[in-house]
């Protein structure tokens, strides 16, 4: 049996000098899928579909997919200081601007607000008295 087909439990049993054993372990658990993939797409499920869009294009972004999981890590974790709503429109904006959005163009989108909605400015009354100034005055005087 190969070293990356062995569960783990089975290469604590093997009767093999503890030097085999340890080496052979981590060979098995690097070569087996970690959870770290399923926990990842259950948090973006959690969070939204531009989300997750977001996560797999970070992640393919590198060689090695594993090379990606700190920013994904710190990109999920924004989560806590926004709301995932807010969140996921920013991820949403961001992959408007470009199919390959990073950790950085999404914070950028959340750190100022560009991802909430316009506020309709106050609408400010006109004044009582119309124009203060007529015609006249732009006209400099000419009659």
């Amino acid at each position: 049996m190969a070293p990356s087909m062995m569960s783990v439990s089975n290469c604590m049993t093997k009767k093999t000098s503890t030097a085999l054993r340890t080496h052979t372990c981590r060979l098995t658990i690097s070569n087996t899928r970690s959870g770290t993939e399923t926990a990842f797409a259950n948090w973006v499920a959690k969070i939204g579909p531009q989300t997750a869009r977001v996560v797999e294009s970070i992640l393919t972004g590198y060689k090695v997919e594993q090379q990606g999981y700190r920013t994904c890590m710190a990109l999920l974790k924004m989560s806590d200081s926004y709301t995932p709503e807010r969140l996921e429109t920013a991820c949403g904006k961001a992959l408007f601007y470009t199919p390959r959005p990073s950790y950085k163009s999404v914070q950028t989108i959340l750190k100022p607000g560009q991802d909430r909605p316009p506020e309709e400015p106050a609408h400010t009354p006109a004044s009582k008295h119309g124009f203060t100034r007529g015609a006249d005055y732009y006209r400099g005087g000419q009659k």
